[in-house]
């Protein structure tokens, strides 16, 4: 890809960036609004329910006490008992009439004195009344017929009892009070017959577009008030809480997008900084030998790029990689590591069969210049014995192309052999051994630190080691650090192993004493190793 396009595309990508970060604290902010506001709402609705319960439970309350008193009075003439039928009505708020029943008639009121109605004729329901107690909500009155009533009865034995008749409108009053300029639709819903009472806002029952709450129940009447958040009451809170906490959310949209904003820009200026290190020699290289697990004898080591850059000291090799990947450096990395191999192995002398492993990236891996690179470090290395491993790592996919399966099958045929770095670890791992051939597997160290122990992925260890026989593939095991380890490993036949247990990464000076002070391999035994990590 041209520098200009894939440079265009970072550009890009940045800018990109910097506006998702400088989105997200709205984008969260709105989130958290529109659930306070919800709840702001919610909160407002149920409190006003339990209002409207209370006071309403506080009518029923006298209403019942009322009912018994009147029942005393039952059966009684209504010439004897009007005056003092009338009288109670009088003096007690909320009611609107009075009424005596006998032989299930209405026979005696507090508004009209003597009369003979029939039950149904005002609960508008067939029948007698119940025994005991029981509740109706009317449309009106036979006197009062354009305002709805709240009927409270209580029936004793021979057809005897009484009636007390609340006045709907009080209830009404109490529904709007409630709920100020309608920001909530309000009812008073019987449980037995779903007679309903509703406020001007209307009934949530039937009144659409509602954020309806759950009905709150009376514990001493068969009623229960619901209650239905209007969407403006919703729309109002949130613009109060979008106009409170904009100033919050704009100084944070700032403050991350500065952030995203500094650290592509410290990324940029790593970028420039790799440029100027590769051409300032500060890049390195340090060699971790592997050993064959049966014998102790080194076989061969693994390439491993360092950059101790000035004034900052050595930068962690995950970092440099990340970078140079995002930026379209990692293939001039690559073989700027190949060139300070080369000039390395000018110095040291190998025993045969020894080999280097390097890392490589799928971007190299699908490079139109990929056989000519390696065939320059190949001939660096001819006259110095040591065998070459490219090991194909999974920080970015390999793709499944001609090119890359051609690269491949033209370098193993020039005696180039490969290996899966950190197996295990990444998604690729068995689509790699699929679709190419390869000569090694490294097993990550993640999966070597758990043996011994109860990790839920030390199984995998064990299938890794299986498939490797199964395969026909030779394992080598990474990140060595204890005895017990390399035994267990050893144990399963796992044939090479590097860690900190045999030698850490070492300069190209200090590999030289190191190979000469060990007994190697002999020259016709495998291996090798590789690659920056």
């Amino acid at each position: 890809m041209p520098t200009r396009i894939m440079r265009g595309r970072l550009t890009g990508l940045r800018l990109l960036s910097i506006t998702m970060a400088a989105a997200l604290p709205f984008l969260l902010m709105l989130q958290v609004i529109y659930i306070e506001a919800q709840r702001q709402a919610e909160e407002e609705a149920i409190a006003a329910s339990e209002i409207v319960l209370r006071q309403t439970e506080t009518m029923l309350n006298q209403a019942v006490n009322l009912t018994g008193v009147l029942a005393t009075l039952a059966a009684q003439p209504c010439d004897q008992v009007a005056a003092q039928l009338q009288q109670i009505g009088a003096f007690r708020p909320y009611f609107r009439s009075l009424f005596l029943v006998r032989d299930d008639t209405l026979y005696c009121s507090s508004a009209t004195g003597a009369l003979q109605l029939p039950i149904p004729h005002l609960t508008k329901r067939p029948g007698p009344l119940p025994m005991g107690r029981s509740l109706y909500i009317l449309p009106g009155t036979p006197k009062v017929p354009d305002r709805p009533a709240l009927l409270v009865a209580l029936r004793l034995d021979g057809g005897r009892g009484a009636i007390a008749t609340l006045d709907g409108q009080y209830l009404q009053d109490l529904l709007a009070a409630a709920s100020p300029r309608d920001r909530f639709a309000m009812a008073i819903v019987l449980k037995h017959s779903g007679s309903v009472l509703a406020g001007p806002g209307g009934s949530p029952l039937t009144t659409p577009g509602l954020d309806t709450l759950p009905p709150l129940p009376s514990e001493r009447y068969s009623l229960s008030v619901h209650a239905g958040i209007q969407p403006s009451v919703i729309a109002a809170l949130r613009n109060q809480l979008l106009a409170h906490y904009a100033p919050f959310m704009l100084l944070a949209s700032l403050l991350l997008a500065y952030a995203a904003y500094r650290f592509h820009m410290q990324r940029l200026s790593m970028v420039a900084e790799i440029r100027r290190g590769m051409r300032n020699n500060e890049f390195h290289v340090h060699y971790q030998p592997l050993l064959e697990l049966a014998s102790g004898r080194t076989s061969g080591v693994e390439a491993l790029i360092r950059w101790n850059k000035p004034g900052a000291g050595p930068i962690r090799p995950d970092l440099l990689f990340s970078v140079a990947e995002d930026n379209g450096l990692a293939l001039p990395l690559t073989r700027h590591l190949f060139a300070l191999i080369q000039r390395d192995v000018e110095s040291l002398s190998f025993p045969p069969g020894f080999h280097i492993g390097v890392n490589i990236t799928a971007e190299h891996l699908a490079s139109t210049d990929m056989i000519a690179d390696v065939q320059r470090l190949q001939q660096a290395l001819h006259g110095k014995a040591p065998r070459l491993v490219l090991e194909i790592t999974e920080r970015k996919v390999v793709p499944d192309t001609d090119a890359v399966l051609k690269n491949i099958q033209a370098l193993r045929a020039a005696g180039v052999q490969f290996a899966i770095d950190d197996f295990g670890t990444g998604h690729s791992s068995l689509a790699y051994l699929e679709r190419f051939t390869v000569d090694y597997i490294k097993i990550d160290r993640g999966f070597v630190s758990v043996i011994n122990t109860d990790a839920v992925n030390a199984p995998v260890l064990e299938l890794i080691i299986a498939l490797g026989a199964r395969l026909d593939v030779t394992l080598i095991a990474e990140g060595i650090e204890t005895e017990t380890q390399a035994a267990y490993l050893r144990g399963k036949g796992v044939k090479y192993a590097q860690g900190f247990l045999f030698a850490r990464p070492m300069s190209a000076r200090a590999l030289q004493s190191w190979i000469d002070s060990q007994s190697l391999q002999d020259p016709g035994s495998e291996l090798g190793s590789g690659i920056a990590g």
